[in-house]
């Protein structure tokens, strides 16, 4: 019992590979259990009754049928994930499934250039990883075959090793990535088992082979230990993770993207922009409709409105309704003058933010949007259950607060909307806006002493405010 808790809490930590629990099951009454009648040993140790194998599996059968119906739910919640490569055919998902086996091993035995994601090679995958992939599951299982009365221990190891992987190596394709880091603990209980027993017997029980066995374990350990050491150090922070991934591989198309991510974070634009070509350059297909975006961000900061603009309209020819790039073309058009084509941009906007909001009623920023959209449109009343159900599911969101706030103040509830500015304060004391609109509310109600403290801290933190100056001088004028 003990066991089969344990196996069931390994595969919660990898929860594709728990559909393959009655089966390991089946794999342990092999061995050790030694409950099938052909492999029972014959020294009579044995506790356990010798069963065929129909009866084995028919006292498994609810954990089949569970297993089964599990299987189901995930495939069913990540359609959506599995539809991202499902157009691959079946022969490059068998290449890639045997290639991840021998990835696999040969990262058991040689842990390094490990990467936060490997992409998926789809049809470019060399013949001659495929087929040395298709040569290791041969020959490791016919030796496990034949060996499996005398050296149970290998049959079991092997095949544990294979069945747990079977969820997760690519037959059934979920997501861009052709083999993961974190698919391995569940198979590596049964690898480990296999090599274990098997130099066990190599060295035997004498006191020599203990030592040797003993000296074994602490080599591996320290080895283990200072490779984990230096890739933990990997995942300091993201540009670091990123910047590793692509030393792993330089055509790690995802990770460029990702690294331009953390340097667009860092405002660091022109590196970002770099970061962004190089992945576009390596899959144009891939992430066109964010990437572009992204880059257009990077060419506003920068001030290079025209450059900007293509990359707007680039992402939005990847995806037209992408939300984010509607806004910003809508708002840099409208920067430049040419109302007529902005308000064209932002209607269609509007329409897109008004439908992802309904789908997503959970999205904070989403929410936030939808609601800002309708405020700059004059409909007030409107936005205010928007910026609710954005404090809903972000409640220390300061900027909902804020937002919430000044749609209540436009209405006239002073009261409510000063409550919300001081809220959104509380929450982020370094929102200029914030104090800047509490200090309107307490102007007008003759707060003098509160209202000039955070007009001063509105042009503290936002020194060129001149509009936040002034009201503070005039305040200062009639003490």
């Amino acid at each position: 019992m003990a066991l089969v808790i344990l196996l069931f809490s390994l595969g919660l930590l990898a929860k594709p590979m728990l559909v393959t629990l009655p089966a390991l099951l089946l794999l342990l009454d092999v061995w050790p259990l030694n409950r099938i009648s052909w492999t029972t040993e014959k020294s009579g140790s044995n506790p356990f009754s010798p069963s065929t194998e129909l009866e084995l599996v028919l006292e498994k059968t609810l954990m089949f049928v569970l297993a089964s119906a599990d299987g189901l739910m995930t495939i069913a919640a990540q359609r959506d994930a599995a539809s991202l490569l499902s157009n691959l055919p079946v022969s490059v998902r068998l290449a890639n499934s045997f290639h991840a086996v021998f990835w696999y091993l040969s990262k058991t035995f040689w842990p390094t250039n490990l990467a936060a994601f490997y992409p998926h090679p789809e049809d470019q995958l060399p013949w001659m990883l495929v087929l040395s992939g298709v040569v290791i599951v041969i020959v490791i299982s016919i030796i496990s075959l034949i060996s499996i009365r005398e050296m149970p221990h290998r049959f079991v190891g092997w095949f544990w090793f294979l069945i747990s992987l079977l969820p997760v190596i690519g037959l059934l394709q979920v997501g861009g990535q052709a083999y993961a880091d974190r698919y391995a603990y569940v198979p590596h209980v049964g690898l480990f088992v296999a090599i274990v027993w098997e130099v066990s017997g190599w060295i035997g029980s004498t006191k020599a082979g203990q030592n040797l066995s003993g000296l074994i374990f602490l080599t591996v350990s320290l080895a283990c230990g200072a490779l984990t050491w230096i890739q933990v150090g990997y995942w300091h922070d993201s540009r670091t993770l990123w910047t590793h991934a692509i030393d792993v591989d330089p055509d790690h198309w995802f990770a460029h993207f990702h690294l331009a991510d953390a340097f667009l974070d860092e405002k660091k634009y022109e590196e970002a922009i770099e970061q962004i070509a190089l992945g576009l350059m390596i899959r144009p297909d891939v992430n066109g409709g964010s990437a572009h975006y992204n880059w257009g961000q990077c060419l506003l900061a920068l001030g290079r409105l025209d450059e900007a603009e293509v990359h707007f309209r680039e992402s939005l020819k990847h995806d037209r309704d992408n939300e984010s790039a509607l806004d910003e073309l809508g708002k840099l058009l409208r920067r430049q003058g040419r109302n007529v084509e902005a308000d064209q941009v932002l209607a269609r906007h509007a329409v897109v933010l008004s439908q992802i909001a309904k789908r997503r009623p959970d999205d904070a920023r989403i929410q936030l949007n939808q609601g800002l959209s309708l405020a700059r449109s004059g409909r007030v009343a409107e936005s205010i259950p928007y910026f609710e159900k954005a404090i809903q599911s972000a409640p220390n969101s300061a900027a909902a607060y804020n937002n919430l706030a000044l749609a209540l103040s436009q209405l006239d509830r002073k009261n409510d909307a000063r409550k919300n500015f001081e809220r959104a304060i509380e929450l982020n004391p370094n929102l200029a806006v914030a104090h800047f609109n509490l200090a309107d509310i307490l102007e007008a109600d003759r707060d003098i002493d509160r209202a000039r403290h955070h007009f001063a801290e509105a042009l503290r933190l936002k020194p060129d405010d001149a509009e936040a100056a002034q009201r503070l001088k005039n305040l200062k004028v009639t003490q």
